[in-house]
């Protein structure tokens, strides 16, 4: 059997384990550390001994994920109104949130050949949704680029561990650095303005800001 290099991930489990297993274990586990969470911020369970009662706001919650994490993300909004606001980094839409919409805001990233796009759930609106939903694509990148793995591999090639064709063919040929970079730009853009910290439209603003290297889709 023939080796890849391309590293397995949740998204490779057939369709079926994905979308009956899979999705609703993680979203069950979302909701789970939400109602922790808000259990501890009313004092309902201890928390102060890592002061938390004082530190959290369930009122203000928001997610982010990638890759199956970003179809949990979106799937959780959906479950649990409690999730204000999201982003789905380079993951299917998977679950009932493809066709019931949202009614929170969903920003998107992906990379330049997600085998994802181009069917219905990552186009810009669902026939039922009505929260704002910014699908972009960060150019130059694949799919591992949007995680730990894109900062890991370079250096693996820096010290001759890894032969620089492979790298790019998991995480792309951007830097690695200013895709982090980039990433860190438009979520702290996306949550302050979805958490109020800054005003404007979501949709607009995140669509205009308008960095080098990222671009809408479709």
């Amino acid at each position: 059997m023939a080796a890849s290099n391309e590293p397995l991930s949740p998204l490779d489990s057939p369709p079926e384990v994905l979308t009956d297993l899979l999705l609703p274990v993680r979203v069950a586990d979302i909701r789970f550390v939400l109602n922790r969470l808000t259990d501890i911020a009313s004092g309902v369970t201890a928390g102060d001994e890592v002061n938390l009662t004082k530190s959290l706001d369930p009122t203000r919650v928001g997610m982010f994920g990638h890759s199956l994490g970003g179809s949990t993300t979106a799937q959780a909004m959906h479950d649990d109104p409690r999730t204000l606001a999201g982003v789905n980094l380079d993951g299917p839409l998977l679950g009932s949130v493809v066709t019931d919409g949202l009614n929170q805001p969903l920003l998107m990233l992906g990379n330049d050949n997600p085998r994802w796009l181009n069917r219905e759930n990552w186009e810009p609106f669902w026939p039922n949704n009505s929260g704002a939903k910014i699908p972009l694509r960060l150019s130059g990148t694949e799919h591992m680029a949007f995680n730990d793995v894109g900062q890991i591999l370079p250096q693996l090639v820096t010290g001759g561990l890894l032969a620089q064709a492979t790298s790019e063919s998991i995480i792309g040929n951007s830097d690695p650095r200013r895709v982090l970079d980039l990433q860190r730009t438009y979520l702290r853009a996306y949550f302050d303005l979805a958490f109020g910290r800054t005003e404007g439209d979501i949709a607009d603003t995140i669509t205009h800001l308008a960095q080098p290297g990222i671009y809408p889709h479709p």
